[in-house]
């Protein structure tokens, strides 16, 4: 392999920038002023045909990079560094994803390793498959003078390209190519930037909820199920909010990152190990699954330091259904649980099973016998067989013999109607073998009914159900009695392929647990499918929707509390490209406090703020930039639980014909959904209870053994008024105008709008008004104090309208879709606030924050007339009234 002379014209890295407020010091040094590396042709063009625009993302225009043949000697690059001070050092590189693989040392002094398995900072796309992101290598101490600097690529071919490294002195914000504390400042008409300096994370922010989270979790034992809700160790009533803890996250950030996430307040995180890696690992790369261990090991105990519990996520494997009915899985599955929960952690000095800072733990994410991932077509010879065997055995216990229940099946229609699925030839009775319908055809579509034999299908529907439920509660049983997991225990999370045929049926099978869970989304109607649904990509064409407007709904927050088990939403998110987002805190304020949910999680959190156009994100001001009221008002119980305004007695022997319930959440409207292309199960006709009964109050189901299904209702019509078209609950703190799509909670610590507020005028709530001239908002006033709004000499307003990246760039079709033309990137903008607040009672002033919620010199411009009105800040989310 030749190698490459060091650059005739190769500068020195730049002298560093002056100290500017808090801004760290730092040094900054292109990729391309090496001064050796036997990278062949380092410097060429990547990736080919890269244009003008291209090279504009990167950091002085160009970047090294190696794909060569395959050699015995690493390949390497070295520089020299003029570190200015003796001391500790942040240490980041900016590279193309995770490719590339390196060790990295400092002459005579620290070294490490950027591996595949490593935390993206922030995102930069040049193209499709080609993006820019900073890593963090972390915290080196260095001596102060020249220092020589060398990479060895990992991979014989090397396989990577680097743009530039920065050393400094404190938090870095990365921000694609600018350097520590610069600002792009670009917005759009309409809009302002968002670029908030690093978070000294200091404890006088008046946003800041880390009190909100004890001490230690943990600190007075276990959490505990208490009724339809949780207590923790000491009895103390909690409402968790959850946010991801990527598990890649270097260690030198994880107290920087629990601090920020108990800023915005977090008090439970979800962790493990994704995929069925952990479980393939342990067996199969033993000291692969130790490192993975300890990784987890440590993230516990950084979380527990910041009040926040921790949920582990066992095992995560979509579509495999080996998990319910094969002893060999079972054996391998609990042996590996048992490797990961009862190795004391060196960081805690007790294990995970005894650790009272991890507060559930979920037996697999994503997977059951219910959705349409159960086909027979997908299964190898070996899966469908087994499960073939396993249906026969149970036909044999149920009927006393197959013959039995083919002459049961054959009242029901043709005993061997199995439409699609005759493929695989007639049932094998000698063998044992009874062929199986895929989940399509139990739903309650009607040409899934046609192509089946009625009293069949049931039977199947109540083997696969039974099978689930026994799965779930042997693990329960075995977790903890032969590993002594002291956790609570989430059987699963995952939804069906009919939520009104199979979905009581789901969660019944979750009742061996301890709290039902479930992933639930909200995106934008996409035509067609994206080619990649779990990216944002040109091309994509789409329409935004706003839950708030017919024929949409709050569906995450159409929630049925079954048998009584306390409900938590694992996953969440109004998806991006939709630029109706805000609503979805709101709404945790409004419908989760009403319903009594008992956590909501959001995806996917990560260390700083997201200016990339991400299908998940929490990073930004109409998510993240909510949580301070939001969950303030949630955590604390500022707006009551509802009563029960409908249950659904549901009987086992109906839910197995087939009849399904009475009130359920309309299909989700997740990418993840759109992805399946799954056919229409939708029930023709109206539902038999109204579902607006959702936002009336608590809906709830009883699954009965013996009798027949009814419905116990409240008088519905007292709360809903389809003449103005407005929903109100039982509580009558929240009221939801789906005319206008505007939604209100009036409740003595807690009030706001959010949705079309331009549409509704001025907006009268119990302690002040709102007038907003944006078309689309969310504003949410809150007592920090504890206090009514009336008395409370505290109070947070936060307001916050729509947010894109800048240069997002899309073209009206005629249908009224919208087609994405660019994606743009740093920094956020988020469209201007307009909107007047007018209190009640009178105030001595409105102070406003900056974007990290500390204290501004500004103040809020003040409006004449009664009370304490005020103009909010156009470019700013969050202002302070004291009294």
């Amino acid at each position: 392999v030749a190698t490459a002379p060091p650059r005739a014209d190769a500068a020195r890295p730049a002298a560093p920038a002056p100290r500017e407020d808090a801004s760290p010091l730092y040094v900054w040094w292109e990729a391309e002023d090496f001064t050796d590396t036997n990278f062949p042709d380092p410097l060429r063009p990547v990736p080919d045909g890269i244009t003008e625009e291209e090279r504009a993302l990167l950091s002085g225009g160009e970047w090294i990079a190696t794909s060569g043949p395959e050699t015995d000697e690493p390949y390497y690059v070295e520089w020299q560094v003029e570190v200015p001070q003796e001391g500790e050092w942040e240490f980041w590189v900016r590279k193309f994803w995770r490719h590339g693989p390196f060790e990295w040392e400092f002459e005579d002094g620290p070294s490490g390793v950027c591996g595949r398995d490593i935390a993206l900072h922030d995102s930069t796309y040049m193209r499709l498959h080609w993006g820019l992101n900073w890593v963090f290598l972390g915290k080196v101490e260095l001596e102060a003078g020249e220092q020589n600097l060398r990479i060895e690529m990992l991979e014989p071919e090397g396989g990577g390209a680097i743009d530039c490294f920065v050393l400094t002195d404190g938090p870095f914000v990365p921000r694609g190519k600018l350097r520590p504390g610069e600002k792009a400042g670009l917005e759009e008409p309409g809009f302002f930037a968002w670029e908030p300096d690093a978070d000294p994370l200091d404890d006088d922010c008046p946003i800041d909820l880390r009190h909100l989270n004890e001490e230690i979790a943990g600190q007075s034992g276990f959490v505990r199920r208490e009724g339809e809700g949780f207590v923790l160790g000491d009895g103390t009533p909690v409402r968790f909010m959850r946010m991801d803890m990527p598990r890649t996250t270097h260690r030198d950030l994880v107290p920087r990152l629990t601090r920020r996430m108990a800023k915005y307040g977090a008090n439970i995180s979800r962790v493990g190990f994704g995929g069925d890696r952990g479980f393939r690992t342990h067996r199969e790369a033993p000291e692969r699954f130790a490192e993975v261990r300890d990784q987890l090991h440590y993230l516990v105990a950084g979380l527990k330091d910041d009040g926040i519990y921790t949920w582990l996520r066992l095992y995560w494997d979509t579509g495999n259904h080996h998990v319910f009915f094969c002893p060999q899985w079972r054996e391998q599955y609990v042996e590996y649980v048992d490797a990961l929960m009862n190795e004391p952690n060196p960081y805690t000095g007790r294990p995970l099973s005894e650790e009272p800072a991890v507060a559930f733990v979920t037996i697999q994410n994503e997977n059951n016998l219910l959705f349409f991932t159960f086909d027979p077509r997908r299964m190898d010879d070996e899966e469908r067989r087994m499960i073939e065997r396993r249906f026969g055995e149970w036909l044999t216990e149920r009927y006393g013999s197959l013959e039995r229940a083919r002459e049961a099946w054959g009242s029901g229609g043709h005993p061997h109607t199995l439409g699609p699925y005759e493929e695989f030839g007639p049932d094998d009775w000698e063998e044992g073998l009874v062929r199986l319908y895929g989940a399509f055809h139990l739903t309650g579509a009607d040409w899934a009914a046609a192509q089946r034999n009625h009293r069949r299908a049931g039977d199947q529907l109540r083997f696969m159900t039974e099978a689930q439920k026994d799965f779930y509660a042997d693990m329960v049983e075995t977790f903890r009695e032969e590993l002594g997991i002291r956790s609570l225990i989430a059987c699963s999370n995952w939804k069906t392929a009919d939520e009104r045929v199979l979905g009581p049926l789901e969660h019944y099978s979750y009742l061996p647990g301890d709290v039902i869970v479930r992933n639930t989304y909200f995106g934008p109607r996409y035509d067609p499918s994206p080619e990649r649904f779990f990216s944002v990509d040109v091309g994509d064409t789409y329409t935004s929707r706003s839950s708030l407007l017919p024929p949409e709904t709050p569906m995450p927050f159409m929630v049925a509390f079954t048998d009584g088990m306390p409900y938590m939403a694992d996953e969440s998110s109004w998806e991006r490209p939709n630029r109706f987002r805000a609503e979805a805190p709101f709404l945790v304020t409004a419908y989760a406090s009403l319903s009594g949910s008992s956590g909501w999680g959001f995806e996917t959190y990560a260390p700083q703020w997201t200016p990339a156009m991400l299908v998940w994100d929490v990073n930004s001001p109409t998510k993240l930039g909510q949580f301070p009221a939001v969950v303030l008002a949630y955590r604390e119980g500022y707006v009551q639980k509802g009563e029960t305004a409908v249950t659904d007695i549901l009987s086992l022997e109906d839910l197995y014909a087939f009849e399904g319930c009475s009130l359920y959440a309309p299909e989700d409207h997740g990418v993840i959904w759109v992805d399946v292309d799954a056919p229409d199960t939708e029930q023709a006709g109206p539902m038999p209870v109204d579902p607006l009964a959702f936002f009336v109050g608590r809906v709830e189901r009883e699954i009965v053994a013996e009798g027949r299904s009814r419905v116990e209702t409240v008088q519905l019509d007292r709360y809903i008024d389809r003449d103005d078209k407005v929903v109100t609950s039982m509580t009558g703190e929240v009221a939801w105008d789906w005319d206008t799509g505007v939604v209100k909670v009036n409740a003595p610590k807690v009030q706001g709008a959010a949705g079309f507020l331009g549409a509704r005028g001025r907006i009268e709530l119990e302690d002040l008004s709102i007038e907003c001239g944006n078309e689309y908002g969310s504003i949410l006033v809150v007592s920090l104090d504890g206090e009514p709004l009336s008395t409370s000499q505290r109070i947070l307003v936060q307001a916050v309208t729509e947010d894109q990246a800048y240069g997002f760039r899309t073209e009206q079709l005629e249908d009224g879709r919208k087609r994405i033309l660019e994606l743009g990137g740093y920094p956020l903008n988020v469209r201007e606030i307009d909107a007047t607040l007018t209190f009640r009672q009178d105030a001595s002033e409105a102070v406003v924050l900056d974007e990290n919620g500390y204290y501004t010199e500004r103040r809020a411009e003040r409006v004449d007339g009664a009370g304490f009105g005020i103009r909010l800040p156009q470019d700013a989310l969050y202002t302070i009234v004291r009294r």
